[in-house]
């Protein structure tokens, strides 16, 4: 029984739709796959193909093993393709992001500066510059309050750091609103942005 090949995927919010190239007669189709978050194995068996698997998360990576079954104790080997789903629009407030395991689903990071450690803390370095969106945000209201926690580097404690926070248009061409805050110690900081445009 030989390897398909040529796999395609296209991915939804929550779905991915696998389609490739047989050789061959196969009868079924046996595709194994797991996200990012938890490596835990599904196993499904297909006789026919494209084939959309469901019920995923959005803004996560899978891995999806795919291999040909011609009969009873004749199966290919596995070929493993990645893929990751969208990010769903936020609707309505209030919402919590949670940085817990290194996870920073559907956040767009430019300027490389970002490391993970095992706490739940999204870890920025001091020499560049980082900058983290958010999710696309659809909300009625003219104001948001952004609430967290901010923790220096245990080695780099009394050197002064800034943090700038944001609202920006949908598509990052216009700042709506930036504040700024510079401290040297953990602090909780609280933000009241505007999401609206100046008249």
């Amino acid at each position: 029984c030989f390897v398909p090949e040529n796999i395609t995927r296209t991915a939804t919010t929550n779905s991915v739709t696998l389609d490739w190239v047989d050789h061959g007669t196969p009868t079924a189709w046996h595709i194994t796959y797991y996200s990012s978050n938890d490596y835990i194995y599904h196993d499904t068996v297909v006789s026919s193909h494209p084939v959309t698997i469901g019920g995923l998360m959005s803004g996560t990576g899978y891995s999806f093993g795919i291999n040909a079954v011609c009969g009873a104790n004749d199966e290919s080997s596995q070929l493993w393709v990645n893929a990751t789903t969208g990010c769903d629009v936020i609707e309505g407030l209030p919402v919590l992001f949670s940085f817990e395991n290194g996870s920073l689903n559907c956040w767009e990071l430019y300027n490389s500066g970002i490391n993970w450690y095992s706490s739940a803390v999204l870890y920025f370095n001091t020499y560049d510059q980082t900058y983290a969106y958010t999710p696309i945000l659809v909300t009625g209201e003219e104001q948001v309050i952004v609430d967290f926690e901010v923790t220096p580097d245990w080695s780099d404690n009394g050197t002064s750091w800034t943090l700038g926070v944001a609202s920006v248009t949908a598509d990052g061409t216009d700042t709506l609103d930036m504040q700024q805050l510079t401290f040297s110690a953990s602090t909780h900081v609280q933000f009241t942005l505007s999401m609206t445009e100046a008249a």
